[in-house]
């Protein structure tokens, strides 16, 4: 479908994917018809994976700019220059869009016109990707710090001092953050930071880790992948693949997929962990898969690839 290199995780509402590569153009396919509908490049390339909401995609790129588009057309609604290259994925929360700047803000922009709403400076730059919850807005820098800001308009709620200097994304869910670090995954309260619980692992912490009500699943540098109970961080399940997991594991009904450099995208039970059925391609798994209705979207070889949910025919 794409001739470019494509190196990012894509994007999917309705019957419309989005793909790029950190050096290419951005691209929107018809995943029903296989075809490419529009191109939308820019110079330099864009700089993180991008973020849809019902109309418009959000991207930023490495000359200091966010865009925002059209999804159905390609058509440019508006950019603005920020102070920095845009490598952190935006997040949109109802009319107000989330992102943080190599020029060390974090800012919250208006998804209207890209007018800022507030901007608040950090001690390092802005690599992650935030999270939202209805209150505060999270992000860690590089300064080791992951930051609390008061959603509405910038004011600092709290900030707290990690390991390492990895660019870790943060996920919220009903009240808690959680953050991998190194061999570390926490587990602390929105409101104030404290540690509800902290689980260390014998290797590092490959990828982000993916949460859904009750379990939380990532990977690790061993070519482990855990299921973890949310509520107190205990081991529920390991699953032993043969290489590393370095995607965020993507959640879909019952089942949990695991993009692995083996080549193989596995699909396991999330509750038990054992293995349902994989499919092996052309190069190495580094991007999420995104199951999008009945399918799982897959960037692997330069190419967008559908597979069924239900897995390969017998």
């Amino acid at each position: 479908m794409v001739n470019d290199t494509i190196d990012v995780s894509p994007l999917a509402a309705g019957a419309m994917a989005y793909v790029h590569s950190k050096s290419g153009p951005l691209h929107g396919v018809d995943i029903e018809l296989s075809t490419m509908e529009w191109t939308y490049d820019v110079e330099g390339g864009f700089a993180n994976a991008g973020a849809l909401s019902e109309d418009t995609l959000y991207i930023g790129d490495y000359n200091k700019h966010i865009y925002a588009i059209d999804r159905h057309k390609g058509k440019l609604k508006w950019k603005v220059e920020l102070g920095g290259s845009v490598v952190s994925t935006p997040v949109i929360d109802g009319d107000m869009l989330f992102c943080g700047g190599k020029d060390r803000y974090f800012y919250a922009l208006s998804t209207q016109d890209g007018s800022v709403i507030w901007k608040q400076k950090a001690n390092g730059m802005f690599f992650a990707t935030p999270a939202v919850s209805e209150k505060f807005v999270f992000c860690k820098a590089s300064d080791r710090n992951l930051y609390a800001w008061v959603r509405k308009d910038g004011t600092l709620q709290w900030k707290t001092s990690l390991e390492s200097r990895e660019h870790d994304n943060v996920v919220y869910h009903d009240g808690v953050i959680y953050i991998a670090d190194n061999t570390m995954l926490y587990a602390l309260d929105a409101v104030d930071h404290n540690r509800k619980w902290v689980r260390r692992f014998s290797a590092n912490i490959c990828s982000a880790p993916a949460v859904d009500d009750n379990m939380i699943y990532l990977g690790c540098s061993n070519d482990f992948c855990y299921g973890i109970n949310r509520s107190t961080g205990e081991i529920e399940w390991t699953c032993i693949l043969s290489a590393k997991v370095k995607a965020r594991p993507s959640v879909i009904g019952d089942k949990v997929l695991l993009s692995c450099l083996d080549k193989n995208l596995y699909v396991v039970d999330k509750k038990s962990g054992e293995m349902g059925w994989f499919h092996t391609f052309d190069a190495s798994m580094s991007t999420a898969a995104i199951p999008h209705k009945d399918v799982i979207l897959v960037t692997n070889n330069n190419r967008l690839q559908v597979l069924q949910i239900s897995g390969p025919k017998k």
